[in-house]
C-alpha cells in the first residue's frame, strides 16, 4: 500500500539532482575564471573545493569524479596563467596554496564517493527491508495475521497495523497492558492474563485461542502466542508474539461439529443400521440400530466385529462382495443375514458409497444396512404363490401327470418326466395316448376312463413293459373333465419288501438255526461224553479205541459247525480276553493265503511293543477273514494285501470328528489292498446290511456288516479310506487290554480236577444230557440231584439245604429258564454257586453279546475234563463273586 507514494518521493528527488551537474561545471567554469583575472598570492585553490561539494550533492559519482578530475587540471593551469603576486611575495606559499588545494579536492572525492556507495547500499537495504515489509503487511492482512510486543522497560505496547484493525482501532495505536486484556471476554480475559503473567515472570511462552469483542462491538476468536526476550544476562526485558484472527476457522469447526452431531442425530434416529468406515475399510462408527437389531454393543461392532453377526453361510460372500467394491472403488451393494437378539438369522440389504468430503477421506465409505427380511419373506410369499403349484409337484416324491379332458397333457413334474423317460416340454400339449400307444386298451385307459367317466378317485398298480416298471398310480377328477395322476414307480420298494422279507426269514432261520444247534448239541454232549468213556476203558492200539477216536472226531467236527450256525445266527456271547494281535494275525496267514488265493500276494507287519488288545480271538479272526476275502474281491487281477497292527491313543479332537469313537488306546488292524477302490458314495453305505456291489448271486452284503457289528459290540472303531483305482485301507481300532495275554496251556488228562463229594444239583430237560451229566459227576466224584424243570429243581432245593452248587441248562421248557431258576434260589442263597450249561443262550445270561457279569457258563458240547475244570471253578472262593 505504501509503494506509490515512496515511488513519488524518489521521483520529486532526482528531478532537482538532475540540475546539479550542470550547476556545478557552470560553478566550475566561474570559479576558474575568477581565478585567472585574480593575482597570485590570495588562495584561490581552495575555491574550487565547494564546487565539488555542490557536485556530490547530486549523488552521481561519474558528475562528482568529472568535477574533481576538472578541477585538479584547472587548479595547476589558473595558478600558472594567473597574474604574478605582488613583489617580495614568498614562492613556496603559492605552491603550497594550489597544493593543499589539490590535495583538498581529492580527498573530498574520496570521501564522496564512499559517501555515495554507502547511501546505495543504505538504499538497497532499505528498499529490501521495505518490499519484505510490505510482503509481511500483505500476509498479514490476507491471513489477517499481526504481531504484538510489550517492552518491559518502557511500559509501552507495540500493535502491528493487523492487530489494531482486529482489535477496531486505527493502524499506530497503542494501548496500554490494562487496555488490550480488556477487550477479552470471561472467562478469557482471566485464562490469557494468567498467561501473559506467567511468561513475564517465568518467560513460559504460551500459545492459545481466545475469544473478544473489539472497539467496534465486533466478537472475534483470535489466536494469541507469545515468547519472552531476554537481554544477555538472561532479564526478560520484552514479550513479543503472533496475533490471528481464528473467527472463520473457529466457526467451520463448530459447523462441522453441529453437522457430525446433526448427522449422528439423524443416524441414531433411524431405524435401521447406519455406518462409516476408515481408509481400510475397517467400520469406525455405526448407529445404536446394531444393538437394538441384535444385542451387541456398539463398540463390539467396530472394525469386523460386524462379521461375527453374519450367518456362517453368507460371510465368505460378504467379505468378498465388500473388498470387491473397496478395491474397485464401486458402489457397495449386498443381501445378507445378520443374527438378532433372538439369535435368529434376518436379511438385510448393505449399501454404500465413498466419502468425498475431505481429500484424506476418499477412501472411507458410508453406508447403511436395512433390515428387509419381512420383503424377502413376502418377495418368497409371492414366487411361493405363483409357483406353488410346481413347487409341491417337484417337491414331491410322486410323478405327477395333468390330464385335460382331450387327454392331453398340461401339466408334468420332473418326476414325472424322468420316470415316463421323455423331456417335459416335449409331453406339454401331446396326448398321452399319442406318446404312449402301449397304454391303450390297458388297465391305465380303463381305469383313467373310469376316474373321468364316475369323477371318482382310482387307485391301481400295473406294470408297463415298455418302461420296464411297476408303477403304483393314484388319479383324481378335475372340474374341467380332465385327471390328475400321481404315480411312483414302486418296483425298488416292492424289491426293498422282498429283501426285508427275506431278512424276516433270516432272522427266522438264524432263531431256527439257535434251536437245532441247541439240540445237537445236547446230542453231541452225549454222544462226545460216551464215546470219552468208552475211550478210556478201550486199550492202545485196539479196533475198539479206533472206532471211538472215529466217533469223537465226528462229535468235534459236529461241534465246529453248531459254533458256525451259533456265528452266522449272532446267538454266540462274545467272551472278550486279552489277546496279542500280532500272534493272531500270523497264526492266520496259512489260512488266509488258502482263502485269498496264489495270486493275492499277503504281507503281515507286526507292532512293535503292540499292547494286547481287549477282544474274542475266535470273533477277530472272523472280522479279519471278512475283510481279508472283501479285499480279494477287489483283486480279481491280484494284487497285494498288507496287515499292520499299532498301538494308537485316540483323543477328543478325533473322537469330535468321528461319531461313535471314544477317547482311549487302542490296538489298530489296518487291512490295505491295492485293489479297484471305491467312490464316496459306496463308502457311505459299506456297511448297510444287504448292500454290495457284487453282481447278483456273488454275495449277500452281510460281511462287512458283520464286521462293524462285531467291532462296535466290541466297544471299537472302524474307518474306511478308499480311492477309486487306488485301493482301500480299511482300519479296526480295538480297546487296549488292562492285563497281559493269558499262555495257553495245552490241557492233559492229568490235570482233570476230581471233586470232593459236593452235592450237585444238576437240572437239564433233555433225558438223555441229564443221564450222562450224571453219570459224568459221579465218576468225577460228587454226588448229584437231578431235575428235569425248574420247578422240579425248587423242589429238591427246600428239601436239601446242603446242596453245593447248581449246574443249569440255560433254555428249558415250562416257562422257567435256569437264569430265572438260578435267580430264584439266590433269593433264598444268594452265596449258592451256579454253572450254567448251553449250547443257545437265547439273551437269558448274555446281554449286547457278552456275558453278564459273573455268569460262568459252559458251552454245550463239553468233555469231561472242561466240566471238571468248570465245576473246581465255580466251587472255588473267587468263583463266583
Amino acid at each position: 500500500m505504501m509503494a506509490p507514494e515512496r515511488s513519488a518521493s524518489a521521483t520529486q528527488h532526482t528531478g532537482w539532482r538532475t540540475w546539479i551537474a550542470p550547476l556545478a561545471f557552470a560553478l566550475l567554469a566561474l570559479t576558474f575564471t575568477f581565478d585567472l583575472s585574480t593575482q597570485q598570492g590570495f588562495a584561490h585553490g581552495i575555491l574550487y573545493l565547494p564546487v565539488v561539494l555542490i557536485a556530490l550533492l547530486g549523488r552521481n559519482s561519474g558528475v562528482l569524479m568529472a568535477i574533481t578530475l576538472t578541477a585538479l587540471v584547472l587548479v595547476p593551469v589558473a595558478g600558472w596563467l594567473s597574474p604574478p603576486p605582488p613583489a617580495g611575495f614568498p614562492l613556496h606559499l603559492l605552491v603550497a596554496n594550489r597544493v593543499a588545494a589539490m590535495f583538498a579536492l581529492l580527498l573530498a572525492m574520496a570521501v564522496g564517493l564512499f559517501t555515495l556507495r554507502l547511501q546505495r547500499r543504505l538504499v538497497v537495504m532499505h528498499e529490501k527491508a521495505q518490499s519484505q515489509a510490505n510482503l509481511l503487511e500483505i500476509a498479514g492482512q490476507l491471513g489477517q495475521l499481526g504481531g504484538w510486543s510489550y517492552d518491559l522497560r518502557t511500559m509501552r505496547v507495540d500493535w502491528s497495523a493487523e492487530v489494531a484493525r482486529l482489535h477496531g482501532r486505527p493502524s499506530g495505536y497503542q494501548p496500554d497492558v490494562e487496555e488490550g486484556l480488556s477487550y477479552y471476554l470471561d472467562p478469557d480475559q482471566s485464562r490469557i492474563e494468567a498467561m501473559f503473567n506467567a511468561c513475564l515472570q517465568s518467560g513460559e511462552p504460551f500459545d492459545d485461542e481466545f475469544q473478544l469483542r473489539a472497539f467496534d462491538g465486533q466478537v472475534r476468536w483470535v489466536r494469541v502466542a507469545a515468547r519472552a526476550q531476554t537481554d544477555p544476562r538472561g532479564k526478560i526485558i520484552r514479550l513479543q508474539g503472533a496475533f490471528q484472527d481464528v473467527s472463520a476457522h473457529k466457526n467451520t469447526q463448530r459447523l462441522l461439529v453441529e453437522s457430525a452431531q446433526s448427522w449422528r442425530r439423524l443416524a441414531e434416529a433411524m431405524p435401521f443400521i447406519v455406518w462409516t468406515t476408515d481408509s481400510r475399510g475397517h467400520i469406525d462408527y455405526i448407529s445404536p440400530a446394531v444393538t437394538q437389531l441384535s444385542g451387541v454393543s456398539q463398540r463390539d461392532a467396530l472394525g469386523e466385529g460386524w462379521l461375527d453377526l453374519v450367518h456362517p453361510d453368507d460371510r465368505s460372500n460378504a467379505i468378498s462382495v465388500w473388498t470387491d467394491a473397496r478395491l474397485n472403488r464401486q458402489r457397495y451393494e449386498n443381501v445378507f443375514r445378520l443374527r438378532d437378539r433372538n439369535s435368529q438369522y434376518r436379511w438385510h440389504l448393505a449399501r454404500a458409497i465413498k466419502q468425498h468430503i475431505l481429500p484424506d477421506m476418499e477412501k472411507a465409505w458410508c453406508g447403511t444396512a436395512i433390515d428387509i427380511h419381512d420383503r424377502v419373506e413376502l418377495e418368497r410369499n409371492a414366487v411361493d404363490s405363483r409357483n406353488r403349484y410346481e413347487a409341491v409337484l417337484e417337491s414331491t416324491n410322486d410323478a405327477v401327470l395333468a390330464l385335460d379332458a382331450d387327454w392331453r397333457v398340461t401339466v408334468v413334474n420332473s418326476r414325472a418326466a424322468n420316470l415316463l423317460q421323455r423331456d417335459r416340454q416335449d409331453l406339454i400339449g401331446r396326448t398321452v395316448w399319442e406318446e404312449f400307444p402301449q397304454a391303450r386298451g390297458s388297465l391305465f385307459q380303463r381305469e383313467y376312463e373310469r376316474c373321468q367317466r364316475e369323477q371318482v378317485m382310482v387307485r391301481f398298480e400295473e406294470f408297463f413293459a415298455p418302461l420296464d416298471a411297476l408303477f403304483e398310480v393314484t388319479a383324481y377328477p378335475g372340474q374341467d373333465g380332465g385327471v390328475t395322476i400321481f404315480f411312483r414307480d414302486v418296483t425298488e420298494l416292492r424289491r426293498v419288501a422282498e429283501q426285508i422279507r427275506q431278512l424276516r426269514r433270516l432272522e427266522a432261520i438264524g432263531q431256527l438255526t439257535g434251536g437245532v444247534a441247541h439240540d445237537f448239541n445236547n446230542l453231541l454232549t452225549v454222544v462226545m461224553g460216551n464215546a470219552e468213556m468208552l475211550r478210556d476203558q478201550s486199550t492202545e492200539g485196539s479196533i475198539e479205541r479206533e472206532l471211538v477216536d472215529t466217533i469223537t472226531e465226528a462229535a468235534a467236527r459236529g461241534a465246529a459247525m453248531t459254533q458256525r450256525l451259533l456265528a452266522f445266527a449272532r446267538k454266540q456271547a462274545l467272551s472278550p480276553a486279552p489277546v496279542d494281535v500280532n500272534r493272531l494275525v500270523s497264526e492266520m496267514e496259512p489260512l488266509l493265503r488258502r482263502a485269498l488265493g496264489e495270486h493275492i500276494r499277503i504281507e503281515a507287519v507286526e507292532g512293535v511293543n503292540l499292547w494286547p488288545a481287549l477282544v474274542d480271538a475266535g470273533q477277530m479272526e472272523n472280522a479279519l477273514l471278512n475283510m481279508a476275502i472283501n479285499a480279494r474281491d477287489a483283486m480279481p487281477n491280484g494284487g497285494n494285501l498288507l496287515i499292520e497292527c499299532n498301538n494308537v491313543h485316540l483323543d477328543s479332537t478325533y473322537a469330535d470328528k468321528n461319531p461313535g469313537a471314544q477317547v482311549g488306546d487302542y490296538v489298530v488292524v489296518t487291512v490295505t489292498d491295492t485293489g479297484t477302490g471305491m467312490t464316496p458314495e459306496v463308502q457311505q453305505r459299506l456297511f448297510e446290511p444287504f448292500f454290495t456291489t457284487k453282481p447278483k448271486g456273488q454275495g449277500t452284503g452281510l460281511g462287512l456288516s458283520m464286521v462293524h457289528g462285531f467291532v462296535k459290540q466290541s466297544s471299537g472303531h472302524v474307518t474306511v479310506y478308499s480311492e477309486l483305482g487306488q485301493g482301500t485301507a480299511m482300519k479296526i481300532y480295538i480297546p487296549r487290554a488292562d492285563a497281559a495275554p493269558a499262555k495257553s496251556v495245552a490241557p492233559t488228562q492229568e490235570e482233570v480236577p476230581q471233586g470232593r463229594g459236593e452235592l450237585v444239583l444238576l437240572v437239564e430237560d433233555d433225558d438223555m444230557v441229564r443221564q450222562f451229566a450224571s453219570a459224568q459227576l459221579h465218576a468225577l466224584g460228587y454226588r448229584t440231584l437231578t431235575a428235569a424243570s425248574g420247578l422240579a429243581a425248587l423242589e429238591l432245593f427246600g428239601q436239601h439245604p446242603d446242596i453245593d452248587l447248581l449246574f443249569t441248562d440255560v433254555v428249558m421248557p415250562g416257562g422257567m429258564s435256569g437264569r430265572n431258576l438260578a435267580d430264584h434260589i439266590h433269593s433264598l442263597r444268594p452265596n449258592l454257586p451256579v454253572l450254567y450249561t448251553s449250547g443257545y443262550t437265547d439273551n437269558a445270561i448274555v446281554h449286547q453279546g457278552r456275558l453278564d457279569a459273573g455268569v460262568m457258563l459252559l458251552t454245550k458240547p463239553y468233555r469231561r475234563g472242561e466240566l471238571a475244570q468248570r465245576l473246581r471253578q465255580a466251587l472255588s472262593p473267587k468263583g463266583n463273586k
